[in-house]
């Protein structure tokens, strides 16, 4: 998070969401806790022309959950967030797919790219990165030792064609 690197003064973060009150929230966020962190708001990358090739790490919490499985999640969670933020119209994976595809472009060689996932989508998410050219590719357990996190690098150089 950012607040872990609010000492250090080489590193820049900077942060989108398509909707305007998590816009707002993240910058009141970050000013209560005394973090420099440039908010935007951005349809994924749209509001980061200019970033291409200068990301180190690229985190997101993309939606994930396919909308079929609305009636099984639990209230809080069906009532506590946009819908836009949980559901992912493609499947479950589609957004992984186009961060994946398009993160290349804004990461640096050998660029981190982690994003939060669904505790079964483990498999076909690898997949994505892996199709979408990252090595490295693995999936981490969140807290409570459940698949949450998929990673992978940007390779260093690309091979000659």
């Amino acid at each position: 998070t950012a607040w872990h690197f609010r000492a250090e003064s080489r590193v820049r973060v900077s942060a989108g969401d398509w909707n305007p009150r998590a816009v707002r929230l993240a910058r009141r966020n970050a000013e209560s806790n005394a973090v420099s962190v440039e908010v935007r708001r951005s349809n994924l990358f749209s509001a980061f022309a200019g970033y291409e090739g200068t990301v180190d790490v690229l985190v997101s919490n993309p939606p994930y959950i396919h909308p079929e499985e609305e009636d099984s999640l639990p209230l809080e969670v069906r009532l506590g967030d946009p819908s836009d933020a949980l559901f992912d119209p493609d499947g479950g994976t589609g957004f992984h797919r186009r961060i994946a595809e398009r993160g290349r472009d804004f990461l640096r060689p050998g660029g981190f790219l982690a994003m939060e996932m669904g505790d079964q989508q483990g498999e076909s998410v690898s997949r994505v990165l892996q199709d979408a050219g990252y090595e490295e590719v693995a999936v981490l357990p969140d807290l409570n030792r459940r698949d949450r996190i998929v990673t992978g690098r940007r390779p260093k150089s690309t091979p000659s064609s």
